[in-house]
């Protein structure tokens, strides 16, 4: 296959060899009209035509085309027998060894094995030998005829052999580069196809993953809806029935009823909350407000856990400080913020203040409760993460408000940070951009 492929990347140069002999062939007598004498018309006819036919039929056979080496090889030797032969019958003079030079040249060029240099060489030995035995004087020594054209023979050949060998060499070596290549790429190809298939996997997986997280978040909307309408008639029941002269123990019982619902109730909203979070259907409803007014509220709001909890509370706000926000979204993070803080601390201090940093209002919540470890701090404001994770938990929650206080901030252009220190308290801010 190599060699096809190299006679095929020759074939130009053969044919163009082949004009070359049928010109010479042919034109010969024309062109020196004493060869006619020696060299008759019709054998440089067959000569040539025979040149003629190759170089023709090479444009019209890919099995010749793929042979024309050996095509050209074969009139070379058709040529060094006739020149020899007239040498035979008319005698070996400098002529004839002009003739049998191009001739010699020719045919040991083409040679690409050691047996057709050993064959080109018998056979111009057996040639000349023939040639000097014919019954007319020679003009040149036989020993200078084998000397000079066994050295072409010799040399060219041996130049020959080694370029077909760097050939091969050449060739085994891009075979073994383009069947490298060829396995690469079959490679390549197949890891792109198996990345392809991984890609379509993983974004059916996403889309699923998407649609089971729309469901659920559809499903949790509804259920706290569902919910929330009797949690809601029982809070209003409770606070009749709080208006009737009631004993003491039904009044604590009916008490303890309210405030289990008005929890329950709490929660549900959180859940509610994360799931407009999810679908991304929270909205809010953005004003310009004194940042005073939405952290009394929050105050308000949060006095009786601090009281039940021992906690001294100490609020610093600067004056007429506005800020854009959706107010009652913030005083639920206020609310969550310091509901925290009484349920960690207790006999202890609870700070809430503000204060403006640049075009950045810092409203911060400090604490002096049990705090929280490195690990902790780092997904605290993870969903259904808890502050006290401990098997003997004392303290209650979902785990979700920190995560929806966090989202909510966001959604009003700012952050919460925390910072926390085991066994010394812990500090919540709240960024949020000045007005």
């Amino acid at each position: 296959m190599q060699r096809a492929d190299r006679a095929t990347r020759y074939v130009r140069w053969y044919r163009v060899l082949l004009a070359i002999v049928a010109m010479a062939v042919i034109g010969l007598g024309f062109v020196e009209p004493e060869v006619q004498r020696y060299n008759p018309f019709a054998p440089r006819i067959v000569l040539g035509g025979f040149a003629i036919v190759g170089l023709l039929g090479s444009l019209v056979w890919p099995w010749l085309r793929d042979h024309l080496r050996e095509w050209l090889t074969a009139n070379g030797y058709m040529l060094l027998a006739w020149f020899l032969y007239t040498s035979h019958v008319n005698g070996m003079g400098i002529d004839n060894v002009v003739s049998l030079v191009p001739i010699v040249v020719l045919v040991a060029a083409l040679a690409r094995t050691r047996a057709e240099v050993v064959a080109l060489s018998v056979s111009f030995l057996a040639g000349a030998s023939f040639a000097y035995a014919g019954p007319n004087p020679d003009e040149l020594p036989f020993s200078v005829l084998v000397v000079l054209l066994g050295a072409i023979v010799v040399g060219l050949g041996g130049m020959s052999l080694s370029r077909a060998e760097l050939e091969d060499a050449l060739d085994h070596a891009n075979a073994g580069l383009e069947q490298r290549v060829h396995e690469r790429t079959l490679a390549l190809a197949a890891a792109n196809d198996k990345l392809r298939a991984e890609i379509v996997e993983r974004e059916l997986a996403q889309a699923a993953a998407q649609q089971a997280s729309q469901a659920k978040s559809t499903f949790l909307a509804n259920m706290s809806h569902e919910l929330r309408t009797p949690l809601t008639a029982i809070l209003g029941y409770t606070e009749i029935l709080e208006e009737e002269d009631l004993s003491a123990q039904a009044r604590t019982d009916l008490g303890r009823v309210r405030s289990s619902a008005a929890h329950l109730l709490t929660i549900i909203q959180d859940v509610l909350d994360l799931a407009r979070i999810e679908s991304q259907q929270i909205e809010l409803a953005t004003a310009r407000v004194d940042l005073r007014d939405v952290m009394q509220a929050s105050v308000e709001l949060t006095s009786p856990m601090l009281e039940a909890s021992g906690d001294l509370l100490v609020v610093t706000v600067p004056e007429r400080l506005e800020v854009e926000v959706d107010p009652v979204r913030l005083r639920q993070v206020f609310v969550n913020l310091l509901s925290n803080a009484a349920k960690f601390t207790r006999d202890g201090e609870v700070r809430f203040e503000a204060s403006v940093h640049d075009d950045v209002v810092c409203v911060g919540v400090v604490d002096t409760g049990i705090g929280m470890s490195p690990e902790l701090v780092a997904r605290v404001f993870d969903r259904f993460s808890q502050g006290d994770e401990s098997p003997t938990r004392q303290h209650g929650g979902t785990g979700l408000g920190l995560a929806i206080s966090r989202e909510l901030v966001r959604a009003m252009g700012g952050d919460i940070t925390v910072s926390s220190i085991k066994g010394e308290g812990s500090t919540f801010t709240v960024s949020l951009p000045r007005v």
